[in-house]
């Protein structure tokens, strides 16, 4: 199935492929299971602000979004929401990134109550950005607070990795290398359990940099570590494969 091909693609980090797949797979009829339906449109959305396609990707998440209403799908709501939020922050549209992920933050009670508490790692995250870039910085250390105490209780390792890199650079631009290397430093260990091979490598090469202020021995060691993790992705590229084991297990996200 197209959708599905498209949203594996998407969670390896492979933009470019799963944006071929879902181009194609928009020239068709929607599949008639809404759940499918909001998975391609969630995966596309996505795609789209990989690209900078902003603008599109607005369209794509609000067709998404009226769906997910109209079948009363709340955490899709949510995940929509959450997406619709963070990408009017890369507008720059501060007042309306915020006005979404409040929306979405207003669905977290009956959510939680479905068992997808792990949903609101990312608004929470996306709302720390946020503040952060308004120079509301209290605030925003509280929400990565919040992100990264749900992301300890719940089972989403994907979603607790992205937590904890989005505040690894804010705490660099905060001049706090030392809290950057802990926070760093677990986001690699749930990348090495969990096998996010690509996302390791993104981790490794910001945890060396942070290293780089303060320790050069760990940095060098850092950087041989991701030196070995680069190798394993090329011998992947050279026999056409892919590491199976890419992220949680597809909750929508």
């Amino acid at each position: 199935m197209l959708s599905s091909k498209a949203i594996y693609l998407e969670m390896l980090g492979r933009n470019m492929d799963a944006k071929i797949v879902l181009d194609e797979l928009w020239k068709y009829s929607p599949s008639p299971l809404v759940p499918v339906v909001l998975s391609a449109y969630e995966a596309k959305t996505s795609v789209l602000i990989q690209f900078r396609l902003y603008e599109e990707a607005l369209l794509v998440a609000n067709e998404g979004l009226d769906i997910a209403i109209n079948n009363k799908f709340l955490d899709r709501v949510l995940e929509l929401w959450t997406l619709l939020g963070k990408t009017y922050l890369l507008l720059n549209n501060y007042d309306k990134a915020e006005e979404c992920l409040y929306y979405a933050l207003d669905l977290r009670v009956p959510v939680k109550r479905l068992k997808r508490e792990s949903l609101v790692i990312a608004t929470y995250t996306e709302l720390a950005k946020l503040y952060h870039k308004i120079g509301e910085y209290r605030k925003s250390e509280e929400y990565f607070h919040k992100a990264l105490a749900t992301g300890e209780i719940t089972n989403n390792s994907r979603r607790h990795v992205e937590a904890l890199h989005e505040y690894e650079k804010t705490l660099i631009m905060w001049n706090r290398p030392k809290d950057a290397v802990l926070h760093l430093s677990l986001a690699d260990k749930l990348c090495d359990e969990s096998k996010f091979i690509r996302k390791r490598e993104e981790v490794l090469f910001d945890l060396s940099n942070a290293y780089l202020q303060f320790d050069m021995k760990m940095h060098i060691k850092i950087l041989e570590r991701k030196h070995q993790i680069q190798l394993i992705l090329k011998q992947e590229e050279v026999e056409g494969g892919v590491t199976m084991r890419v992220g949680d297990p597809p909750e929508g996200g």
